[in-house]
């Protein structure tokens, strides 16, 4: 009986990882379909990518690019960019998101008028 136990207990901990495993690849997938509808309606050009993390780079700083476009001359705080940065990319880290807005700000895209405040440089320029 005691030997009856500890499989049933061994079988359900398996069953319980490759559910995690099956939720976090489903999680994965959808992201994965989103970021390509996305290219598709945004018409993404193999020359804005120059790395296997580069199509999620260049979505995000679309994102950011839209919003701040959206906000006008007032700009938008770090954390709402941030937040639509992770609709774009659900795993998105603020490091990552820093670095993205860095690479906008040294293109001449965007500035920052205030600590952590964001907006358009030239709201007619694009990526």
């Amino acid at each position: 009986m005691a030997e009856l136990d500890t499989l049933e207990k061994h079988l359900l901990s398996e069953i319980a990882k490759l559910e995690r495993r099956q939720a976090e690849t489903e999680l994965e997938l959808r992201t994965l379909q989103r970021l390509l509808l996305m290219a598709r309606k945004r018409k993404i050009s193999k020359t804005q990518v120059t790395r296997s993390n580069g199509i999620q780079r260049v979505m995000v700083e679309q994102t950011i690019l839209d919003h701040l476009t959206s906000a006008g001359r007032r700009g938008l705080p770090s954390r709402q960019l941030y937040m639509a940065g992770q609709k774009t990319v659900s795993d998105l880290g603020r490091s990552t998101f820093a670095s993205y807005l860095r690479r906008l700000q040294e293109r001449g895209l965007i500035e920052s008028p205030e600590y952590g405040l964001w907006r358009l440089t030239n709201p007619s320029r694009t990526i």
